[in-house]
């Protein structure tokens, strides 16, 4: 089991909501799923160069206690930063029998 006392970060658990407009376009809106503390570790930052310029991306390693439905493709929302930081969840896996998730996170930086 995770110590509490690790877990000094607040995130919010966001998954996308499809909506479509008056004009038939769709577009991604997020929702609050869940609120959890956190412990979040950053691994590496790479930037690298495509035909939009230049990116840079941070990976972060996150610990919380366990959140019943959560997918790969939601994101949480880093709350506890100044401003609040997006984290897209790449991979989840689920530790001690249901009691913890880590996940693989990667922050878009501008």
């Amino acid at each position: 089991m995770i110590q509490a006392g690790l877990l000094r970060e607040s995130v919010t658990v966001q998954r996308p909501v499809e909506t479509v407009n008056d004009f038939g376009e769709s577009s991604t809106t997020w929702e609050t799923y869940a609120t959890r503390r956190a412990r979040i570790d950053g691994i590496v930052v790479r930037e690298t160069m495509d035909g939009q310029g230049n990116r840079t991306v941070a990976s972060h390693d996150v610990s919380m206690r366990y959140v019943p439905g959560l997918e790969a493709g939601m994101r949480l929302l880093w709350t506890s930063r100044s401003p609040a930081r997006v984290l897209d969840i790449l991979s989840i896996t689920e530790l001690n029998n249901r009691e913890e998730h880590r996940l693989s996170c990667a922050e878009q930086v501008t």
